[in-house]
């Protein structure tokens, strides 16, 4: 037989067994003597109800004995003795009927049926009584008294001896019980005799003959005999000192087999190791990227900006002397395509100058001003400031604010650059009836910002290369709107990811430290 517990275990499931038996048995014994002691209140309490009865049929003797003498003798002393005796039985007998309603016995129902027979009769005997007092008492009436006794008599009689089969019933349910209790006990003294006979069958077996097999190979061992093992298949204490003797003849191996752990362990260190200095490597190549974007925006700005200022300039005058010419000279009417190469070249200069700006901002980009803001009033000014561009594209602009946030260190001019450049994209990207939702939220250590609209989407190619400057899929777009998002969110300790479907809508949140 393959055992997978321990001695010691076997030795509580053991005790644990027993334990519950006895606890059971007990709990059982315990059950049933307060169910007969519940009999016997019972069995007071009819003896009580027989008393009652006893009182009832005493009493309306006693009256009728004095309704009797009132008949012989109409004195007041007799009628007064009568009244009284009916006051004392009759709630006896009411009190009584509302006490047998409430019980649960069968014989319930017919008790009822004969107290309320009694108090019939009574009335009766009463009204005999009223005759006698008001004068027209006939001797017929006398005959019927003697018969109401007789009656009254019966009807007693009848509900004690509901009573006591109602006793009778009790003692054969409490002698039941004892009966129970008796075969408990017996039980109990075989289940204990059971249990040590298996008990010392099982010691003896799995404890006392495994240790001299021990002894034995131990004795061998001292001889010489190196080569010897136990063979056991079981998993208590024995089967561990079985195993560790076979051990001693296995170091070598685990000792090779702990190596071989020891260097993948190594390996794999190895290896998150190199995967982080992967992505130190890639963060300085990106820090030296912007240091260079920085230099050449230095130069770009004085290089281009200020020949282009100087085309511009020049261009506001040649359009100054071309309207005095034609002011002086009006030969023809109507739109002259001078005007329009000229305008032409105004929008041209005029994306130049923005496309150089975005450039020189990104590339010298100022550290934030923290200040201590509460983050949803900043995202509600910006809602209320992209109304009415939303209004205007037709697009529903929400908010779903977390109450209670705690204050943040933040830079709001930053923050409010950020979110406006997310909403402007998505209005961008969303038709006319789509919705712009703005919320925020705490999770963890951070206040999340969530900017998500219901647009065109983002292909799951172009998603890696979002935030990278100079991609972008407008026409007449540089790529810096998200990566300046994405430096603002770094500047403050945080991060931004997106989540998009395509033709479903886009995410973008903002992961903000609280601090």
């Amino acid at each position: 037989m393959n055992i997978n517990k321990s001695i010691d275990s076997y030795t509580r499931l053991a005790a644990i067994t027993v334990l519950v038996v006895v606890l059971v048995i007990g709990g059982l014994s315990l059950f049933m003597a307060k169910a007969m002691l519940a009999k016997i209140h019972l069995i007071e309490t009819e003896s009580r109800n027989i008393s009652l009865v006893n009182q009832i049929q005493g009493k309306t003797n006693k009256l009728i004995f004095a309704l009797q003498m009132f008949i012989l003798q109409p004195k007041a002393e007799y009628s007064w003795r009568v009244i009284e005796l009916y006051e004392i039985i009759n709630p006896k007998i009411h009190n009584y009927i509302n006490y047998e309603k409430n019980s649960s016995y069968p014989e319930a129902q017919e008790e009822i049926r004969l107290l309320r027979q009694i108090d019939k009769q009574l009335h009766e005997i009463m009204k005999i009584h009223a005759a006698v007092i008001s004068g027209e008492f006939s001797t017929s009436q006398l005959v019927h008294l003697d018969k109401y006794v007789h009656m009254l008599e019966g009807f007693t009689g009848e509900i004690n001896r509901l009573h006591f089969e109602i006793i009778a019933r009790k003692i054969k349910k409490s002698d039941l019980r004892m009966r129970i209790i008796a075969i408990l006990y017996v039980f109990f003294a075989i289940f204990g005799l059971l249990m040590f006979f298996l008990l010392y069958k099982v010691y003896s077996r799995k404890v006392v003959s495994p240790i001299k097999n021990l002894t034995v190979a131990t004795r061998q061992l001292a001889a010489g005999d190196l080569a010897i093992r136990m063979s056991i298949d079981s998993r208590t204490e024995i089967g561990l000192l079985y195993r560790s003797f076979n051990q001693m003849a296995s170091q070598i191996q685990e000792k090779e087999s702990r190596l071989q752990d020891f260097n993948r362990e190594l390996e794999e260190k190895v290896r998150e190791r190199t995967g982080e200095l992967e992505n130190a490597q890639h963060e300085l190549l990106r820090l030296e990227r912007l240091a260079t974007m920085g230099q050449i925006a230095t130069s770009v700005n004085h290089e281009i900006k200020t020949p282009l200022n100087a085309l511009s300039l020049n261009l506001q005058l040649l359009k100054r002397e071309k309207n005095k010419l034609r002011a002086e000279c009006p030969a023809g009417q109507g739109p002259d395509p001078l005007d329009e190469l000229i305008s032409l070249l105004g929008g041209e200069i005029s994306r130049i100058s923005e496309i150089l700006d975005d450039f020189v901002n990104y590339a010298r980009f100022a550290k934030p001003k923290l200040e201590s803001k509460e983050i949803n009033q900043v995202v509600a000014g910006v809602v209320e400031l992209l109304g009415q561009r939303a209004e205007k594209s037709d697009i529903r602009i929400t908010s779903d604010l977390a109450p209670e946030l705690p204050p943040i260190m933040l830079d709001e001019n930053k923050l409010i650059q950020a979110l406006i450049n997310l909403g402007m994209n998505a209005f961008a990207a969303t038709p006319a009836g789509g919705e712009l939702k703005f919320s925020t939220f705490r999770q963890g250590h951070e206040i999340i910002l969530a900017v998500a609209d219901t647009g065109s989407g983002i292909a799951p190619a172009d998603l890696p290369r979002i935030f990278e400057p100079f991609f972008s899929r407008k026409p007449l777009g540089m790529g810096f709107g998200l990566a300046i998002v994405q430096k603002i969110a770094e500047d403050h300790g945080g991060r931004i990811s997106c989540r998009s479907k395509e033709q479903e809508g886009t995410i973008f949140e903002i992961s903000l430290p609280i601090s």
